[in-house]
């Protein structure tokens, strides 16, 4: 008998149409957000960095890629969109300091955001340009573009490949804790007084060293010994930022009677990344929040120890060794206090001022 007839296969399922979010399949560049030529810091690949919110900025720091949009009626800076309405927290569209954001999720915020018939906003999209300097202190972070990758992502292996080892897990969506590239420096950095005129002489109170003190949060030497954090921007003005939001970053001092909140060097360092800011190259007086009346930390480096002197001549044989060797400065540093009034004049550190025999007289100091 003749076979039977088989019936006829049923139709392929209709095409899905493309995903207008998805990382496009040639991966898609992540910028530097502060200069101007287009600088790729990393290549998001489909498949591989859909939830991926971090990228390496400059110097190996983990930071958030920033969010930001453009018209795509207009070119150049003229279609940067990095805020609507106001350049602070409330018009940033990306979040300020930017929030963890994928690029699918980038990519439908712009879409959310955008406002074809509103001619102050316009249609937007991801950008092909960083916008570095249009706002929202996003030239510190990694920013989403639409531009593909420099080089293409690695081609897709072959469908027959040895066991394949598990994809690469994701950036952490948050940023991480205070790393070592946070912390104090090889070499120290200073504790300035936060009413110093100078970030010398009597402006100095000690010195941070890494290993010592890493966990130190307060220092002798002001009415007031928690040491503040303050930033400041990155630009050439390098302008004081005690305060972020119009929130003092450790608390307002006399509000809370001196007990401001209690940071590390590197939690201090961590913070002002991700404001968008840097440490402090000086003492910030004068820039509110109470810090005068505090020690503030700083990015200033220690001053490098003089050459060693000859050693000293051998002690007497009548003292015994201890009684003949001289006293070191603490690693703390000591204070230099004014005979009369008790006031503060300077500070002596470690391997620095052991020649030191005098320290200058600051008007208002006493008679």
């Amino acid at each position: 008998p003749p076979a039977p007839t088989l019936p006829p296969p049923p139709p392929p399922p209709p095409l899905r149409p493309p995903d207008p979010f998805a990382i496009p399949a040639a991966g898609v560049a992540v910028l530097d957000g502060g200069k101007r030529v287009r600088t790729q810091l990393a290549c998001l690949r489909r498949g591989v960095d859909d939830d991926r919110t971090a990228a390496s900025f400059r110097q190996g720091d983990v930071r958030l890629i920033a969010a930001q949009c453009c018209r795509t009626d207009q070119a150049g800076l003229q279609a940067c969109t990095r805020y609507i309405g106001s350049n602070d927290k409330a018009g940033c569209v990306g979040g300020q300091p930017p929030r963890p954001m994928t690029y699918r999720e980038a990519a439908e915020l712009c879409a959310r955001k955008s406002e074809p018939d509103n001619p102050l906003v316009g249609p937007l999209a991801l950008c092909d340009e960083s916008c570095a300097f249009q706002g929202c202190e996003y030239n510190s972070f990694p920013v989403y573009s639409s531009l593909p990758c420099a080089a293409p992502p690695p081609s897709t292996p072959p469908l027959t490949p040895p066991a394949s080892p598990p994809p690469s897990p994701p950036l952490s969506p948050t940023l991480p804790p205070p790393s070592p590239a946070h912390g104090i420096p090889k070499g120290g950095v200073l504790v300035l007084r936060g009413d110093a005129a100078s970030s010398s002489g009597s402006g100095v109170l000690g010195c941070l060293l890494p290993g010592d003190h890493d966990d130190t949060v307060t220092w002798p030497g002001m009415p007031r010994a928690r040491i503040a954090a303050q930033c400041c921007t990155s630009d050439v003005q390098h302008e004081c930022r005690r305060m972020h939001n119009s929130a003092c970053i450790a608390g307002n001092s006399n509000e809370l009677k001196g007990e401001i909140t209690r940071f590390t060097y590197a939690e201090v360092s961590a913070r002002c990344l991700a404001y968008g800011l840097e440490m402090c190259r000086k003492s910030c007086e004068g820039s509110g929040c109470v810090y005068n009346q505090h020690p503030v930390y700083t990015s200033l480096p220690c001053s490098p120890a003089p050459a060693l002197p000859p050693p000293p001549p051998s002690p007497s044989p009548l003292l015994p060794p201890e009684a003949g060797q001289a006293a070191r400065i603490p690693l703390e540093g000591v204070q230099v206090l004014h005979g009369a009034s008790g006031a503060p004049l300077a500070c002596l550190r470690r391997d620095v001022d052991e020649a030191t025999r005098q320290a200058e007289l600051t008007p208002g100091s006493g008679a």
